[in-house]
Parts: C-alpha cells; structure tokens; sequence
C-alpha cells in the first residue's frame, strides 16, 4: 500500500516511521526541514513524555473518546516504541527529556529512522488540496505537483506558530469533505488581566493560580508565575491559560485567584505566630523575606494598608483583606495571547469523526487524522507530544 503522510511534527514522523514497515510511504511537508516545531519545544529540551498521562490533563469537547485513545497500553506501547528507536530518557518528577536535554536529539534519532526506512520525504510540499476518486487519493500542491496514493494520513498540526509551518489551512479541506472542525483559538500563552501590573512588570514569584469560571474552581496549579504589565505569563500561567481560552471561547466569566502563600496551609495561624515572634512587627517586617518587595508594596497599595503599620494593630477587616489578597488576589481574565505566539492551539477536527481505534475518518475512508490537527490540546509538560507520538504509532501499527 501506498500511503502519503502530511506534516512532519512528532505523529507524522513516528506513523511513516512504522508504516515503513509493510508499505510504500511518502511524508510531505510545507517547509524545508524535518520537525521545525519539535525543535523549538520546552525551550529546545523537548519534554516529550510524562509519566502521568491522563485524559483530564487535555482539552477536548470529547472526552470520552479520548479517554478511549488514552489506554494504559496504547500509552505503554507507544513508549516501547520510542525507546526500541533509541529514545533515552532524563527524568525529572514526571517529565521525561532526552538524555542530551537538546530537542536536536529527538529530531536526529527520528530522522535518521525515516531515511534507514527509505521513506521518501518532500519538501516544500503545501497541500492546497485533496482528491479521492475510485480509492485512489490525489494530493496537489501549490506548485500544481500531484501525489496519488492509497491512504493519506493528516499529521499537519493546528494553528499555533505559523512560522514552523501550521497553519491550520488544511482544516478547510477536511470541511469541504464534510468534517466538523472546530476553529482554533489560542492555548498555552500569556493571560491578560483587568489589572495594571507595571509596578511589578517582570518579578517572578512562586504562586498557585486558580481558574473560576462563573465563580465555580475549575484549575489549579503552583509554580512560578512572571507578572507583565497588564496580566501573567510562565508556566502556570501557560497551563492555565488553556482553560481561560476555552471557556472565554464559550462565553463564560473567568477569573484567576492568585495565592503568593500557597504552601502555608493555615495563613491566619501563621501570620499571627510570626508576629509574636517577630515581637509586633510592621506588616513590612511581617511580610520580609516572604514574597518580593516590590510584590509586596503592590499587594498593600491595593487592599489601602500602610506597610509601616504594626500588625497587632489592625482591626479584624484590615487582617482579614491582608490574607485575602495574600492567597485569594482575584482579577478578571480578558483574553490570551494569539495564536502565532501560543505554543498550542485548541480546536482542530472533532474526535466524533474518527474512529478512535485507528484514527481512520468515519466520513472518507482510509482517510486519518492524528495529532493537532485533532480537537486536543495538553497542559504544559510534555502532553501534546505524547498524544502525537501516540496517535502516529496507533495508526501506523493500524496500517501495516
């Protein structure tokens, strides 16, 4: 059989790899080189696994269905897979690098496998169309070039990072066939505020974020959080962000709670323990060494208390604002970044039209989507690689 594979990210890498076992297998690719995006990935240490991956760390209007993709051997198999292709890990908690801790590795060990697998690989090759008539498919480029073959497989991406390539362009061609797609929106990226942080425009500081909609918690998560003058960014800030693009998408109130305290379990109790031992301190000497300066002024400045005023002075409203803009400082989120700066999109091609044991389209057969270019979209830490990793063994292993 013959089979085109469109789009070089990490699903379509690993499904031509493994169809070029038992086929004749031809990847195409807009750009001029292999895994543009894979490279940039974690900061160029591409964290491609996670040991704890579970549905409820992705975005999808299908759960349910990815929770049927998501098995604990669809996910181990696929990870013996990467290591039978010399894939070592670094492990650090439950994020999984290459050993080297350089995205060049991961690109390296796969594109040395796809030559020894004599799978034939073009570039500059955009798909403007796709044809299929009598069984057989054709794929033309915007240079009028035409591939036929017998199966295609779409491991294009989304719509996040234009410049490596994804576009998401060819989610036009999948509604001409009759797919349901749903429009990209922005993910992993920076969350603007109703705030005015340039006082505090660029201190980072250790934080949990909740994520309210309509007052209900919906996320939490604790690291490092870097304040911009009109929002957050980081890590955090990039997990969170997933939820607020997605449910502002759907027309919901968000807001994001900030704790600057969040391992300090009884807030009150310590406060009042560190003042007697502090021997009545201002709410300065209070608050010294527990979260930056600066930080700190704002935080004062904003529930109106003087920072030179002892601590066993305030009245039980003063005390009570003091803990609340400590652990509970809420803001309404306006928007996310857009989707060229956002390391993810969500959106893509519903999992109601795949089978979700192959990946093959429900409405054109032999016809798969795998990847982004599918309605799910991970948290930072490694998901999004690993649902392409997956979802490209799935299918390749379907198709030999």
């Amino acid at each position: 059989m013959k089979v085109i594979v469109v789009g070089s990210g990490p699903s379509g890498m690993i499904a031509a790899i493994r169809l070029a076992l038992n086929n004749e297998v031809v990847l195409v690719d807009s750009n001029n080189s292999l895994g543009k995006k894979l490279l940039l990935s974690g900061n160029g240490k591409c964290n491609y696994w996670n040991r704890n991956i579970v549905p409820s760390k992705y975005i999808t209007d299908d759960g349910f269905i990815l929770s049927s993709i998501l098995t604990r051997d669809n996910i181990d198999n696929t990870f013996k897979f990467l290591d039978s292709l010399g894939l070592y890990p670094t492990i650090k908690g439950d994020l999984y690098y290459p050993y080297s801790e350089n995205s060049h590795s991961v690109l390296s060990i796969l594109k040395r496998k796809l030559e020894s697998s004599n799978v034939e690989i073009k570039y500059n090759f955009k798909v403007i169309d796709i044809k299929k008539e009598n069984g057989v498919f054709t794929i033309v480029s915007s240079d009028n070039e035409t591939i036929t073959s017998d199966a295609v497989i779409i491991a294009s991406g989304g719509s996040s990072m234009k410049k490596t390539g994804s576009d998401g362009s060819i989610m036009n061609i999948l509604k001409s066939m009759g797919h349901e797609v749903i429009p990209f929106i922005p993910s992993l990226n920076r969350i603007t505020l109703g705030c005015n942080f340039k006082s505090i425009e660029n201190i980072r500081s250790r934080a949990s974020i909740k994520v309210l909609v309509n007052n209900e918690e919906l996320f939490e998560d604790s690291g490092e959080v870097l304040f911009k003058s009109d929002g957050i960014s980081g890590i955090v800030s990039f997990n969170a962000s997933a939820y607020v693009s997605y449910y502002l998408n759907k027309g919901n109130n968000i807001d994001i709670a900030i704790n600057y305290l969040n391992n300090i379990d009884n807030v009150d109790e310590f406060l009042k323990n560190r003042s007697e031992q502090l021997n009545n301190p201002s709410i300065e000497s209070l608050l010294e060494s527990l979260i930056d300066y600066r930080l700190m002024f704002y935080l004062l400045d904003y529930i109106s208390l003087n920072k030179d005023k002892l601590y066993n002075s305030l009245t039980e409203e003063e005390k009570n604002n003091l803990i609340s803009v400590l652990t509970n400082n809420k803001y309404r989120a306006l928007e996310v970044g857009d989707l060229d700066s956002s390391q993810v999109s969500i959106g893509g091609l519903k999992l109601t039209n795949i089978n979700p044991n192959n990946f093959e389209s429900n409405i054109v057969s032999n016809l798969y989507i795998i990847g982004e270019a599918l309605d799910v979209a991970g948290i930072c830490g490694g998901y999004n690689i690993a649902f392409a990793f997956i979802s490209g063994f799935i299918v390749g292993c379907h198709l030999c």
